[in-house]
């Protein structure tokens, strides 16, 4: 079953979330190991949350894009709501 944002709070895990992609930063590399990350706003009809993209991730996500995040976990970082996933990440749909 997909949640809404608004129903989204720290430390939850396992969670599915259908939501578009709205803003999406440029790639940079992270860490010692050069990890490509991203980030990007998704939104749906109750709000926004920022997600966290890593390796292949970074490629799977375009603007406007509609996303499936499955197996996602919610965590706060610098008082920030953010959604992670190391499950790739599934287009569903795109908007503009």
């Amino acid at each position: 079953m997909s949640l809404k944002i608004k129903d989204l709070k720290p430390h939850m895990e396992n969670v599915t979330l259908i939501a578009k992609v709205i803003q999406k930063s440029e790639p940079t590399w992270v860490g010692i190991d050069k990890k490509k990350y991203s980030s990007a706003i998704v939104e749906d009809e109750t709000g926004r949350i920022k997600l966290n993209l890593w390796r292949e991730q970074v490629e799977q996500v375009k603007e406007g894009d509609v996303v499936k995040i499955s197996s996602a976990f919610v965590h706060i970082r610098n008082q920030i709501l953010q959604i992670s996933t190391w499950s790739s990440i599934q287009t569903i749909g795109h908007e503009k």
